[in-house]
């Protein structure tokens, strides 16, 4: 199967757009989980589970945080190794995407422990993912550097009717 050409400006609309998708979830989650609070009565009430959940959410958090990255950081070495533009700008999609889905897994932990325990903390663990994601916007720019590109290369990316997959 050939995969289809794709310009510039409609690899990274794509990409935006799954970023985009990806934040609108989980600020929608966000919002349930804290209206949630005032509707529904908690379903796990003792104090030491929700102190454990409290454990497990910091640590699978901090865990997530960091693998995302490691993980990241493991398939643009991978990437880089790659030869051609084109190779590398579709693997690199799929490294934002796989970074991107475990963010989003721990936000979305994070409130499922606020609907079950009504703990507002857990949403501060949302909110700070959701954060994170602003700041790793994907962007022509930030991919040349992320993949170490050549000058050419860098341009080819930021010129919207280039192809560069």
């Amino acid at each position: 199967m050939e995969q289809q050409s794709v310009a510039s400006k409609q690899y990274f609309k794509t990409l935006s757009i799954i970023y985009y998708v990806l934040i609108a979830g989980q600020i929608s989650l966000i919002i349930i989980a804290f209206a949630s609070q005032y509707f529904m009565e908690k379903i796990i009430t003792s104090y030491k589970i929700q102190g454990m959940i409290t454990i497990l959410m910091s640590f699978l958090s901090v865990l997530g945080f960091f693998t995302s990255k490691f993980l990241f950081k493991s398939d643009l070495k991978k990437i880089l190794a790659e030869s051609g533009l084109r190779q590398k700008m579709q693997s690199y999609k799929s490294a934002l995407i796989k970074k991107y889905n475990i963010l989003e897994f721990i936000s979305f932990g994070a409130a499922t422990a606020t609907f079950l325990t009504g703990e507002n903390i857990f949403l501060t663990f949302s909110l700070i993912i959701v954060l994170l994601f602003f700041i790793d916007k994907p962007s022509a720019i930030r991919a040349a550097k992320d993949l170490v590109l050549s000058p050419e290369d860098s341009l080819r990316i930021q010129k919207p009717d280039e192809i560069i997959t």
